[in-house]
């Protein structure tokens, strides 16, 4: 079930806040509610994914369980949270990355193992790896407590908004809502339905229009593309994942509000960035603090000198282009990156670099990511080699113009897109100060964004989200 479908916008969630509100009073039950409400939605299409949750919960929930018991002993504590970790990080492997494993071992040592058939890939395997690993190292370094209640445990694992896509919780911003109750007052409700109707916009108005067009070109790139269309293509998905991805995470933190829980943002305008090195700390900011906290700090961070400090930055990236899939183009995405962090450390307090002008700085940064975006979105290396030569040059070979890809709802979409990159006007804010005739417009507009994100929902075809992949 995703959060841009009909049976979840008029079934599920009402069925569940309904149900949360006549039962939020008592805590266990209103907890429970919850969990169950979880689970329909992770195994609504696959009963075997949920069959995996229970198991991986449970595991997870003995390990947090006996590092919570062991304080007396550091060197026990110490083995069951490596233990656990190693377990994320095998389990991980066997469902995501295995097969491309057996593909690359074949490509360079030239065997013919076949690849493993009829896995089963748990909806969010990548965020809940990560989120327990934190959990397990924040356990082991004091920083929180285990839950000890098995139903308290499960529903910071599964919670259903954040389950599929994040954004990457640490189980100490849930713990007091879950373990001691939550208040939901009207404005917090109110602010939680705001959030939510403008991260369904973002994706059904904005994403989704535009992502039709990117399709539609990456389906006909062997046929030619004109250097037009090659570069209204990329810039069409800089807006669309951006707006898909943001769009997720606006509606999962707003049903969170609904629900009196608070999840952490993952977004801070990334396109206003002036460096590579600022974009990655406003775009997935919860995988880039996660990546920083557990693997950039123990390796040394940049305490160690120069070399160390390129060499922990080189390893961080590659494993951040890996975590999003298991593809060549996933890990060289992360090298790219990752090339370009390492030259602004090197650079950054030089006389030169300073002096470029803000607007230069801007340009070059949003260059930089959107070339990004291109072996991002290429299903392999071919294509995004293909790809790169139509921002250059148009073949002989070209079968559609220009006005074949895009339509006049794509311009209004563009348009939208880089307008609302730009800090939120504030008929779409949900700031308490305002009021009388602000505040109703701002309702109004948030009206007419629902009901345009319902019709479109009703007359298109299912589109699901980018990131419901990893």
């Amino acid at each position: 079930m995703v959060f841009n479908s009909i049976v979840f916008l008029f079934i599920f969630l009402p069925i569940v806040i309904l149900g949360h509100i006549a039962l939020h009073k008592h805590t266990r039950a209103a907890n429970v509610w919850l969990l169950l409400s979880s689970f329909v939605f992770y195994g609504w299409c696959n009963l075997r994914i949920l069959l995996f949750l229970w198991i991986f919960g449970v595991f997870h929930y003995i390990i947090g369980c006996l590092l919570q018991k062991s304080e007396a002993h550091q060197s026990f504590k110490k083995g069951i949270m490596i233990f656990g970790v190693v377990a994320d990080l095998v389990c991980l492997f066997s469902v995501k990355y295995i097969n491309y494993a057996i593909s690359l071992g074949n490509r360079l040592l030239g065997t013919d193992v076949s690849p493993v058939e009829n896995l089963i890939f748990p909806l969010g395997i990548s965020f809940l790896c990560f989120s327990m690993v934190a959990y397990f190292v924040d356990i082991y370094r004091k920083k929180t407590t285990a839950f000890t209640n098995v139903i308290d445990f499960f529903l910071f694992l599964s919670f259903f908004p954040k389950v599929s896509q994040g954004p990457i919780t640490r189980h100490g911003l849930m713990y007091d809502a879950i373990c001691s109750g939550r208040t939901v007052s009207v404005q917090t409700f109110a602010d939680g339905f705001r959030r939510f109707v403008i991260g369904l916009g973002k994706k059904v108005l904005i994403a989704d229009v535009l992502g039709g067009s990117v399709d539609l070109i990456f389906d006909n790139l062997s046929g030619g593309v004109t250097v037009g269309t090659a570069w209204m293509g990329i810039l069409c998905y800089t807006l669309q994942i951006y707006y898909d991805f943001s769009g997720y995470t606006d509606m999962a933190i707003g049903i969170g509000n609904m629900l009196g829980f608070t999840l952490p943002e993952n977004f801070r305008l990334p396109y206003l960035s002036k460096s590579v090195s600022e974009f990655w700390r406003r775009w997935h900011m919860t995988l880039g603090e996660w990546f920083k906290e557990y693997v950039y700090f123990p390796m040394g961070g940049s305490r160690k000198g120069l070399a160390r400090t390129i060499l922990n930055l080189a390893v961080v990236w590659m494993f951040t282009g890996l975590w999003h899939g298991a593809s060549t183009n996933y890990v060289l995405w992360g090298v790219y990156f990752g090339c370009f962090v390492i030259l602004e450390k090197l650079v950054a307090n030089t006389r030169v670099y300073k002096a470029i002008p803000t607007a230069f700085k801007w340009l070059g940064t949003l260059f930089v990511v959107m070339m990004g975006w291109v072996v991002f979105r290429s299903p392999d290396l071919l294509t995004a080699q293909v790809y790169f030569n139509n921002l250059i040059s148009t073949t002989d070979t070209m079968i559609y113009g220009f006005g074949y890809y895009f339509d006049n709802a794509v311009y209004l979409a563009v348009a939208a897109g880089i307008l609302f990159t730009l800090p939120r006007p504030a008929c779409f804010s949900s700031d308490k100060s305002l009021v009388g005739a602000k505040a109703m417009a701002r309702d109004v507009c948030l009206v007419i964004i629902l009901l345009l994100s319902i019709l479109f929902m009703m007359n298109s075809t299912y589109n699901s989200f980018i990131y419901f992949q990893f």
